[in-house]
């Protein structure tokens, strides 16, 4: 049984929580001859201390339209101060990319690191479950290859003392759009 009275013990949030986790995502691309992308995202947060997590991820997805492959790594700092019902946050870390595409026989690659700087609140919505936004400026190392704004909101929940779940949608500017629904493990 996933859920039970545990929840009157729980603080709602993935903030200052440790945990990690898998999740699959959906990505559309706007005004593209590319069809629709997907891929799976591992992910842990661990506390630093009170009020600083550390967050990392990898992640692949890949496109069958043009073969396109996507690869990254990352992982970002977290600072987040809590009120009563809600966390204001900042992150700020780095990523790296490896990117692939075959387009009539052609093979293409790219490689290139990220800066990554945010800010969001996640909110309590009931004793298990929160709100999150946030807005992500992300710059690559090779300033060829530009930059973008993601913006992203959704809900996570803890459906007991040890199981969670996230469900988001994202935009990258106006380009794509990002659908998530993901399944945590505290430790």
């Amino acid at each position: 049984m996933l859920a039970g009275p545990a929840f009157a013990q729980m603080d709602p949030g993935f903030l200052g929580k440790r945990y990690a986790g898998a999740s699959l995502f959906l990505e559309t691309v706007h005004d593209s001859q590319l069809d629709a992308g997907s891929g799976i995202l591992g992910s842990a947060n661990l506390p630093l201390s009170a009020n600083f997590d550390l967050h990392g991820y990898g992640y692949y997805e890949r496109f069958t339209d043009f073969d396109v492959r996507d690869k990254r790594v990352g992982a970002t700092v977290l600072a987040y101060r809590e009120f009563d019902y809600f966390k204001p946050f900042i992150e700020g870390g780095l990523a790296a990319s490896w990117q692939s595409s075959t387009i009539a026989g052609r093979k293409y690659e790219s490689h290139d690191g990220l800066y990554i700087a945010g800010l969001g609140v996640e909110a309590a919505v009931s004793r298990q479950s929160a709100l999150f936004i946030k807005a992500t400026f992300n710059k690559y190392f090779d300033s060829d290859n530009g930059h973008y704004w993601t913006y992203a909101g959704g809900v996570n929940t803890w459906f007991n003392d040890k199981v969670g779940g996230l469900i988001s949608i994202a935009f990258n500017e106006s380009e794509t759009t990002v659908y998530t629904l993901g399944l945590f493990i505290r430790f």
